[in-house]
C-alpha cells in the first residue's frame, strides 16, 4: 500500500468515529441488543478478513504446523494479491472498526445505566474504570500482536489469519457473556 492510500484509508475510519458515536448516542435501541448484534458483526468482518489463499497453503504444511522453521512456507505465503483481496481486507477492517466503535459506545451507555450512584462518587469512578479497562484491552491486543509477530511457528506465517481467529474465540467469549447475563444488563 502507498503511504498516501494508508493515510486516507486511516482517515476516513477515524472520521467515522463521531457520527457512529452520536448515532448511538441519540438511538432508542437497546445497548444489550445492540452488543450482542456488533459482536456477531465483528466476528463476521474478522472472518471476511481471513486470507483464505494463505489457509489453503498452510494446510499443505499440516504435519508442520507447529513447527518452529516456517522458513519454507514463508516463500510460499498467500498474500492479497487476488483481484479483490485488497477490498476483502478494507471492507472486513471497515465493519470490524465501526463495530467495535458501536460496540464500545453501546457499552458505556449501558454501564452509566446499570452502575450503581454509590460508584459514581467514589474516587475509581464508571469513567475511570471504562479507560482503564479499555486500556487493558489494547495492552492484551499489543501483546498478542507481538506473540504472533515474534513467534516464528508455522502456524503464524500469516499475521491476519492468526489474529483473526484469537479474535474471533474472543468475540465467542464476550457473546456467550453477553447471553448469559443478557437479563442481568437491564436498564429498567
Amino acid at each position: 500500500w502507498s503511504p498516501s492510500f494508508t493515510g486516507v484509508f486511516l482517515a476516513a475510519l477515524a472520521f467515522a468515529v463521531l457520527p457512529i458515536s452520536f448515532f448511538v448516542a441519540h438511538n432508542n435501541t437497546n445497548e444489550r441488543k445492540l452488543m450482542k448484534v456488533t459482536l456477531r458483526f465483528i466476528a463476521f468482518g474478522l472472518l471476511i478478513m481471513v486470507n483464505v489463499e494463505a489457509l489453503f497453503k498452510l494446510a499443505l504444511h499440516i504435519k508442520r504446523i507447529f513447527s518452529k522453521d516456517a522458513s519454507n512456507v514463508e516463500d510460499e505465503k498467500g498474500y492479497y494479491d487476488w483481484s479483490f483481496g485488497v477490498l476483502q481486507y478494507v471492507i472486513g477492517v471497515g465493519i470490524v472498526f465501526i463495530c467495535c466503535v458501536v460496540s464500545k459506545e453501546a457499552t458505556v451507555s449501558l454501564m452509566s445505566k446499570v452502575s450503581p450512584a454509590k460508584l459514581n462518587d467514589a474516587v475509581a469512578d464508571c469513567g475511570m474504570i471504562v479507560t482503564m479497562i479499555s486500556l487493558l484491552g489494547k495492552f492484551v491486543g499489543d501483546i498478542l500482536i507481538l506473540i504472533v509477530g515474534l513467534s516464528h511457528r508455522t502456524i503464524n506465517t500469516d499475521m491476519i489469519n492468526s489474529l483473526s481467529f484469537c479474535l474471533i474465540c474472543v468475540c465467542f467469549a464476550g457473546y456467550y457473556i453477553v447471553k448469559r447475563h443478557y437479563f442481568f444488563l437491564n436498564t429498567s
